[in-house]
């Protein structure tokens, strides 16, 4: 369970067919179908969730959201996920999650203007 913060979930590989790994914040629940993704909770217990490779499912209990790769989506607590858009992870945002300079594995993200 993620109560609060920011987050990066990476696998070495991609998880096999009907296999997910579950991310549970205070606004709703990932099933992680990729190797990489995401994920916020602030302060007020609103969550985003993004795909970096692979898809995800945003559960809450009135709407469950497909996201696909390279696609996010927003929830407020006690209310249903958004409708996903494209992701918008800065360039040098990502480059924090690099393990000795590499993000190997991951596809190329948006650049900052």
């Amino acid at each position: 369970a993620i109560p609060y913060g920011e987050f990066l979930v990476g696998m070495d590989t991609p998880l096999a067919d009907g296999k997910s790994f579950k991310i549970v914040t205070p606004a709703a629940t990932a099933d992680v179908r990729g190797s990489a993704m995401w994920g916020r909770v602030n302060a007020d217990l609103s969550a985003s969730f993004g795909a970096l490779t692979g898809t995800l499912a945003v559960t809450h209990p009135e709407k469950t959201v497909e996201v696909g790769q390279g696609q996010m989506c927003d929830t407020k607590f006690r209310e249903a996920p958004t409708d996903p858009v494209t992701i918008m992870i800065a360039g040098s945002y990502a480059q924090t999650f690099a393990i000795e300079g590499s993000l190997e594995g991951l596809p190329e993200q948006p650049k900052e203007n």
